[in-house]
């Protein structure tokens, strides 16, 4: 999969809202089944990337979490969930376009707009 891949609009999931709730289930199931695939095909991937985390952090460096919209809410939580987990709480930043505002409420178009 491309990155590009993912902006693009799922046919499925057209008129999502006429479907019965029945067919909605569906579709989130058999989206659901892409996920295992999609990992396995990135398996070396994100080897290779987790250990150049390991290296950086062995160095003090830090990890970035950088997104917008819900992808951005979601770096911001799994973010959060470092400390307690790993325990990196200053190694570990994110940046969400639009800002904590954006953590509440949609703000479209911020990913494009210049901080400057």
């Amino acid at each position: 999969m491309k990155l590009e891949d993912t902006e693009k609009i799922n046919t499925r999931s057209d008129n999502f809202n006429k479907n019965t709730i029945h067919e909605m289930i569906e579709i989130f199931i058999d989206e659901d089944k892409h996920i295992p695939y999609a990992i396995e095909k990135s398996r070396n991937d994100l080897n290779t990337l987790i250990e150049k985390i390991v290296v950086s952090f062995k160095n003090k460096g830090r990890l970035l979490y950088v997104g917008a919209g819900t992808s951005g809410r979601l770096g911001v939580l799994d973010a959060a969930e470092c400390m307690p987990t790993f325990g990196v709480n200053d190694r570990i930043t994110a940046l969400i376009a639009g800002g904590d505002g954006a953590l509440k409420n949609s703000i479209e178009g911020a990913e494009d707009k210049s901080s400057k």
